[in-house]
């Protein structure tokens, strides 16, 4: 996958994210529950405020239609650091 985007409203622990970024696929999710436990912002993922519809379309594909994630996709030591048995 190119990215793992998770609309969810509340998430107890995020397994899916965290397999996406297992992966190597970025995360864009609200920051709530567990994935503001798993995803580091603007690192393994974006992290969005809960409910901002506009703010999770910009973290897809940015500001000026340019999307920050091809440039944290590039950084797979990323990943693999912060998923290390």
């Amino acid at each position: 996958a190119e990215v793992y985007a998770s609309t969810a409203a509340d998430e107890t622990f995020g397994l899916p994210a965290v397999e996406a970024m297992a992966c190597g696929a970025p995360v864009v999710a609200y920051g709530v529950g567990g994935v503001l436990e798993s995803v580091v912002h603007r690192v393994t993922g974006v992290l969005v405020q809960p409910h901002d519809v506009r703010g999770f379309a910009l973290a897809l594909r940015g500001p000026s239609g340019v999307s920050v994630l091809p440039a944290i996709r590039r950084r797979p030591p990323a990943f693999r650091e912060r998923f290390r048995p």
